[in-house]
């Protein structure tokens, strides 16, 4: 979560606390990825990386060169009016920067291009570990349905999440999906079963959070956990780097055990295929992009930080429960973790000078160092970062 949001949490909040309910990509034309690039393609900055195989390769499957950091991609000033217009068959970084569609870095050649694809409804953007297809959630009836999207092609397909409702009159939907490293589907949904109230009025509804993995060919599903009382709030889930922990945003009703009065969000870590015990962490929220620094360590937000102060954002010890603030003062609008580093954006409501003068910074967590990476004209931001993690190194 972003600080820019902090108004609409303040109405999220409110609604949670009435009723503690949260509730395509559409193809454009481009060129064939074989045709010539335009003339003016040379000038666009190029990875200095060799490409992977052209070939498909199965989803979670690394290619044989090394993986890229983020030294190794094309940045600097970029005017993405300019970029070559055509589809990608795998891109490394996908992008939306606000213009008529989304861009990307095309893995086979290096070069940004404008993918035509029109930015999904649902956020964030979900690219698969091989850079092939994207993940979104699009509106039906009153739920989400799921559908991967291919780059190549902008074909889009739905993938059947079956969410085991639970006894009773119950109906369940789908809150939030993230990639798994061998390719499946994270979901996380929502269960509520209805109770009449006694004097006929008003159903009454239990809550519960359910995970899932979800086969993205078969739909074959298989739940991970139940989280009776519970329900997923801004979950914006994610996959640890090696696959073995899920982390989402959860909210309990109150008295919650172990939770204190006006807590209502919280952070939840999982084992995905272990019997290890879930661990949550009150007043924080899963950060936007890839929340990862390695396979142990979550970003995740402070509700109760100062939003300009060097403690905005936690790095959460997952195996301990320990947290520790970030440490970088003022820099708080962010995009997670890309090639081994981290990047924010520039914070357009600070009232003094801004620690990132570009529309995205490399951060050094270290040693608190901000450099601008990648900037746009007129001030352009960059609003969602997906990012293939069989490509691009942790």
């Amino acid at each position: 979560m972003n600080r820019d949001d902090v108004a609409n949490l303040t109405i999220t909040v409110a609604v949670v606390t009435a009723t503690l309910v949260l509730g395509s990509i559409v193809p454009g034309a481009g060129r064939s990825p074989d045709a010539p690039p335009p003339a003016d393609a040379a000038v666009t900055p190029v990875a200095t990386v060799a490409a992977p195989p052209s070939s498909p390769a199965p989803a979670g499957a690394r290619g044989t060169t090394a993986p890229l950091r983020l030294a190794d991609l094309p940045a600097g000033a970029l005017d993405p009016a300019g970029f070559p217009a055509r589809r990608v068959e795998q891109a490394v970084l996908i992008a939306d920067v606000g213009a008529d569609g989304l861009v990307a870095i095309d893995a086979a050649t290096g070069q940004w291009v404008s993918t035509g694809l029109v930015p999904p409804i649902s956020e964030p953007l979900l690219l698969s570990p091989d850079g092939r297809s994207l993940a979104t959630l699009a509106y039906q009836d009153a739920g989400m349905r799921v559908e991967i999207v291919e780059l190549l092609t902008g074909a889009a397909r739905e993938v059947p999440v079956n969410v085991p409702p639970p006894p009773g009159d119950s109906e369940c939907r789908v809150d939030g999906v993230a990639w798994s490293p061998d390719g499946h589907l994270g979901v996380v949904a929502m269960c509520m079963t209805f109770h009449m109230s006694s004097d006929d009025g008003p159903r009454e509804a239990d809550y519960e959070a359910v995970v899932l993995e979800v086969d993205v060919l078969t739909g074959a599903t298989r739940v991970v956990e139940r989280v009776p009382e519970a329900s997923p709030v801004e979950a914006y889930p994610s996959y640890s780097p090696d696959g073995a922990l899920f982390a989402y945003g959860i909210g309990r009703p109150l008295p919650a055990p172990g939770w204190v009065d006006e807590s209502w969000f919280g952070v939840r870590v999982i084992g995905v295929h272990d019997d290890r015990p879930a661990r949550e962490w009150v007043n924080t929220h899963m950060a936007y992009g890839d929340p990862w620094r390695d396979a142990g360590t979550l970003l995740v937000w402070d509700e109760l930080a100062d939003p300009g102060g060097p403690a905005a954002y936690l790095l959460l010890d997952t195996s301990t429960g320990a947290q520790s603030p970030y440490g970088i003062d003022r820099l708080t609008n962010t995009l997670g973790f890309v090639g081994g580093s981290f990047l924010a954006q520039r914070t357009r409501w600070l009232q003094e000078p801004d620690p990132c003068p570009a529309a995205l910074c490399a951060v050094d967590l270290d040693s608190g160092v901000v450099a601008p990476w990648l900037d746009l004209p007129e001030r352009g931001d960059v609003h969602w970062l997906g990012v293939a993690r069989d490509l691009v190194g942790p």
